[in-house]
């Protein structure tokens, strides 16, 4: 019974850690997009 009330929390630990990465990425899209506002 602890392992089945402990799958939420784990499921919302998930959700954290893939939107951590997610923001990492679009930080990354962000500077992407500085360069490109610069004059070529």
């Amino acid at each position: 019974m602890d392992f089945m009330t402990s799958l939420p929390y784990w499921g919302i630990i998930v959700v954290v850690i893939i939107n951590a990465i997610i923001v990492l990425r679009s930080n990354i899209h962000v500077e992407d997009r500085d360069d490109e506002a610069q004059p070529h």
